[in-house]
């Protein structure tokens, strides 16, 4: 009996001991395997991996740098909530230049021997994500505040508090982020031969879901469900009375922040479908014992880091405004390099052009002369953004056809003008009558 108290008492140890090690040496179970099976090049995962991310990272940096630059350019984006969606912005810009480091990690896997470096990608990812979540829950409370008190949101929402709301988000993320290499929540590389972000302890992925998702989601949802209700009452409100009494200025105001209100909804529900699943993955990992696959977890986090290029698209779709920003925007770019591409193949033709119409192409010297002839586009006015900044566009509104040399007759003609002048002068029929006479030819030759 004694014997079998001691074998049964060895047996729990043994599993005990087979345990510990399954839930310390995870980290290495798939990634270890894969470097032995794939010794002379990349894993199948692996390349699937940089694929995703070579086009992911130039979409998610193009898309909110056009976020940015429509709000800097159009006054009327600069608007208090779509300063949060630039700050949104730039964190996600932050999160497609880290991506890449991210995916190196998985990568070089055995070649990082500092723990500092293997775990900074993964710390700059959650500060950014951890400014976007927190953005999302103050844009909430933004758009809480403007429905519910419109007549008094401009004296709630200054510009000092805002720049207060961004920087604080930015610093409190940060803090949470970092702090877990500073306490050293964290195993050694050399404990494990490999890096790899499952060195850190659990207790770093507590401290982000208890002090920044977990809150800024009571926050989302409270905020977003009484704008909702907010919502549906005015909605019945607005359909029971007349149409005249829709012009009333607090009226306007909840109408057109119901809008906004949904398309942030919109913005809010594709964040929680794409991050929602990595961050259920991180809290049953913390809970299991069996090894994990980390192919699949890093899978999950660039579906999560996907939400960064999508947010602008969503902007676009649901926001007349940031709509014709995007293709004010784009157009004009696309214009630019069509002209810059037709100026210069033209200036490599002849020196002598003869223009038939306004569709022609110019040559270097006539551009500056016949420009109002040039940009008769059919811009319709509608399509141009915002009516104070009217003056950004007018080379591309319609212009009458003016003569350039009864704009400018003191000016001197340019050489074309000149060496098409004289041509035509050479080939006229009277041309020798008039050098008998010596008379000196003073008439205009208009040019076509």
């Amino acid at each position: 009996m004694v014997v079998l108290a001691e074998y049964s008492d060895l047996i729990a140890v043994h599993k005990t001991i087979e345990k510990i090690a399954i839930i310390k040496g995870s980290v290495i179970d798939n990634n270890i395997n894969s470097v032995k099976n794939n010794e002379g090049g990349l894993s199948f995962e692996q390349i699937v991996g940089i694929a995703i991310t070579a086009v992911m990272v130039p979409f998610i940096l193009l898309s909110n740098i056009l976020v940015i630059v429509a709000v800097r350019r159009f006054k009327r984006l600069q608007i208090p909530t779509n300063y949060f969606l630039v700050s949104l912005s730039a964190a996600d810009i932050f999160i497609a230049l880290v991506i890449p480091f991210f995916m190196a990690v998985e990568v070089l896997q055995g070649d990082i021997r500092n723990v500092y470096i293997c775990l900074s990608p993964n710390r700059v990812l959650v500060m950014a994500c951890g400014v976007s979540i927190l953005t999302l829950a103050i844009v909430a409370y933004d758009r809480y505040t403007a429905l519910l008190q419109p007549l008094e949101y401009i004296n709630i929402m200054t510009v000092r508090k805002i720049v207060s709301l961004v920087a604080l988000s930015w610093a409190y993320s940060a803090a949470i982020s970092w702090l877990p290499l500073f306490v050293d929540w964290h195993d050694g590389i050399d404990q494990y031969n490999v890096c790899s972000f499952k060195l850190l302890h659990s207790n770093a992925h507590i401290l982000f879901l208890g002090v920044v998702f977990g809150p800024a989601c009571v926050v989302i949802f409270f905020c977003y469900s009484r704008i909702y209700a907010v919502a549906k009452y005015h909605a019945r409100a607005i359909a029971a009375v007349e149409t005249s009494i829709r012009h009333n200025l607090e009226l306007s105001y909840i109408m057109k922040d119901t809008k906004c209100a949904k398309t942030l909804g919109l913005v809010i529900g594709v964040f929680l479908c794409l991050w929602l699943p990595y961050l259920a993955f991180l809290v049953i990992d913390m809970w299991l014992e069996q090894p994990v696959n980390e192919w699949l977890r890093n899978y999950l986090a660039l579906l999560a880091f996907l939400n960064s290029g999508l947010n602008p698209w969503v902007y676009a779709f649901k926001n007349n405004e940031f709509r014709a920003a995007f293709r004010r925007i784009i157009r004009e770019h696309c214009l630019y390099r069509l002209c810059e591409s037709s100026e210069r193949r033209s200036s490599t033709g002849s020196d002598i052009s003869i223009f038939q119409g306004p569709g022609h192409a110019l040559s270097r010297t006539n551009s500056r002369m016949l420009a109002p002839d040039v940009f008769q586009t059919k811009t319709k006015i509608d399509d141009i953004l915002p009516a104070s900044d009217i003056t950004l566009y007018r080379h591309f509104l319609p212009m009458p056809k003016v003569n350039p040399h009864s704009l400018f007759p003191s000016l001197v003609k340019p050489p074309v003008s000149r060496l098409l002048e004289n041509s035509l002068i050479a080939h006229r029929p009277d041309h020798n009558c008039w050098k008998e006479h010596g008379q000196q030819h003073t008439g205009k030759v208009k040019i076509a």
